[in-house]
């Protein structure tokens, strides 16, 4: 399959239609539309999450969660977007819009939001510690001391 023939990148496809092809207007509309939507998927994930596990359907309804996180990572994905200047910064937006498709990325950005409402904080105490925990959780394989006995941790 040559290069012309390939699919294109589905972050790529959504840089072009939120930020390319709109006027900043638009393209605030476009958010606000994909942040419903998102809330939207998370409301019925965990719906069918209890469902699940009231019916003792546990791995099934934790992948339902997991699956809502992500979509409660992607709305956070977005409302970043928002901040930042469309026109100046293409190489943010377009790492965004990676992220919005990235697993891992989803991951931290998750885990940073539910740090921050776990412990009620309206600020980071130390920004530098907060960026380690945030890379860290990019971190996409922890190898295991082979003497330990512990198995290597995937992400």
């Amino acid at each position: 399959m040559s290069k012309k023939d390939s699919p294109p990148k589905p972050s790529n496809l959504l840089y072009e239609n939120l930020f390319d092809r709109r006027n900043r207007n638009e393209t605030l509309t476009l958010i606000t539309k994909g942040v419903d939507a998102c809330a939207e998927n998370v409301s019925g994930l965990l719906e069918d999450a209890k469902l699940l596990a009231t019916n003792e359907r546990y791995a099934r309804a934790g992948f339902l969660v997991a699956t809502a996180e992500e979509e409660i990572a992607k709305a956070y994905i977005l409302l970043d977007a928002c901040r930042l200047d469309f026109k100046s910064h293409e190489d943010r937006l377009r790492r965004l819009c990676r992220a919005f498709y990235g697993h891992v990325q989803k991951y931290a950005v998750y885990r940073v939001v539910h740090f921050k409402q776990t412990v009620r904080l309206n600020f980071f105490p130390d920004l530098h510690l907060f960026k380690e925990w945030f890379v860290a959780d990019l971190q996409r394989w922890w190898p295991a001391d082979p003497a330990s006995g512990e198995p290597d941790m995937p992400h």
